[in-house]
């Protein structure tokens, strides 16, 4: 038996190694990617729901390096380049000087190395305004393109949805130049990873690039595949989780991986499974599961106050735009709503709202800039909040006026009666409005 930690198999902040859950039409999709010559792309889903983890299981059989630029707001065209050309510096000057590569051209290795010395003097003698004009006239993107192709690297944006959208439309054409270098450099991709949307942020730009870049979205998990990281790390740790207990989970995680590694890892942490057990399985059950709910709200608690702080914030409007669609949200299952179905709520509430309002703050209420708090699943057409514990804090805010049955019932289709308990004790206790 393999004696693996529990951080290695639960693995809520990094991805998925030993845990992996095969998503095998996602997969697919990204492997057709990778293999066809020139062809960009953008792989966008909801925080959480495991896009790192499926492109870099994908990246293992086409490639042996890539580099990894982690994207920011406020962050400049420039420097996303110089990140990356300072990531190769490992391929460049130490393997080369250690003669582990061949084939490289001469020219290229002369090339880096003389911008490198040049940026390295530039840094240490000259300003920032200085130090970006080098990089326009030497460090070009076609240059870029070369150093990458050469090493054979794909470049991974992380986060690419946080750049400021005159940063962005100079990244496309970033991808245009990659496109035009395959000829050269068959492999040489770049791979934008974001949040929801952003795909048809990138295609927008420029029509000629609308049938050279996969736009691949990576959609919440399935019940089924939820399961199956428990099921997994049941086996790999030797530990039970009753099917109670299992579906429970499940609900809660509310198609992210993310949240049902947490839960799990926090459970095996109150139940003092560091490692994988020898001997007899340990069975965990509801008391593990009510501390790792309880741990879970208390480290989300000013997430999800600051979360809701930025949806609510608007301008003078005649209508509380947001505030009245996810009160109405809130009085469905937790699985969510159509439009149709949302529109008919909000209008019982206010019946002069505008249809319009609604499509517009849906869509604003699933970005970033408005805390992501909903999500909105196309296999069942469904708007829902993007975690259950969401709906306990619309409860306890706006003072729902449903009969407290009526309320336990709706929610507890989907979290279960326990999970439900739990989080409007904690959340209403935390964040009531006397």
């Amino acid at each position: 038996m393999n004696i693996l930690t529990v951080y290695d198999v639960f693995t809520p902040s990094t991805i998925a190694k030993k845990n992996y859950i095969e998503r095998t039409l996602i997969n697919g999709r990204i492997a057709s990617a990778l293999t066809t010559p020139g062809k960009q792309i953008v792989i966008f889903g909801y925080s959480g729901v495991g896009k790192s983890s499926l492109l870099r299981k994908s990246l293992e059989k086409f490639y042996e390096r890539e580099i990894i630029t982690h994207c920011m707001k406020g962050m400049t065209f420039e420097s996303v380049v110089l990140d990356a050309f300072d990531r190769l510096n490992e391929f460049y000057i130490d393997s080369v000087s250690n003669k582990t590569v061949k084939g490289i051209k001469a020219n290229i290795q002369q090339d880096y190395k003389a911008i490198k010395a040049s940026l390295e003097v530039s840094r240490q003698q000259e300003n920032s305004e200085t130090l970006k004009r080098m990089v326009n006239t030497q460090l070009t993107p076609q240059r870029l393109a070369d150093f990458l192709g050469e090493g054979q690297y794909c470049w991974i944006l992380e986060d690419f949805h946080k750049m400021d959208e005159s940063e962005k439309v100079k990244l496309s054409q970033i991808m245009k130049v990659f496109m035009d270098k395959s000829v050269d450099y068959k492999n040489l991709k770049i791979i934008a990873l974001g949040a929801v949307n952003t795909g048809r942020e990138v295609v927008e730009y420029d029509s000629e690039m609308r049938n050279r870049v996969s736009e691949i979205e990576v959609t919440l998990m399935s019940e089924k595949e939820l399961l199956g990281i428990i099921e997994n790390g049941e086996k790999l740790l030797n530990i039970h989780f009753p099917e109670d207990l299992k579906k429970n989970i499940a609900s809660f995680s509310n198609g992210l991986a993310s949240v049902c590694h947490a839960i799990c890892l926090y459970i095996c942490e109150e139940k003092g499974i560091l490692e994988t057990i020898k001997g007899e399985t340990v069975k965990v059950g509801t008391k593990e599961l009510n501390k790792a709910l309880h741990r879970y709200i208390e480290e989300q608690s000013d997430s999800i106050k600051d979360k809701f702080d930025k949806a609510l914030k608007q301008r003078d409007t005649k209508f509380k735009n947001t505030e009245l669609i996810m009160t109405a949200l809130a009085k469905f299952p937790a699985d969510g709503a159509t439009y149709s179905q949302l529109l008919k709520t909000v209008l019982d509430q206010r019946n002069d709202y505008p249809q319009g309002n609604l499509t517009i703050y849906l869509t604003q209420l699933q970005s970033s800039d408005k805390g992501q708090l909903i999500k909105y699943d196309t296999a069942s057409g469904k708007y829902s909040f993007s975690e259950p514990i969401y709906i306990p804090y619309i409860i306890a805010r706006f003072q729902d006026n449903r009969s407290e049955k009526e309320s336990i019932n709706s929610i507890s289709n989907k979290i279960g009666q326990l999970a439900y308990k739990i989080l409007v004790d904690e959340i209403m206790k935390r964040y009531q409005i006397n």
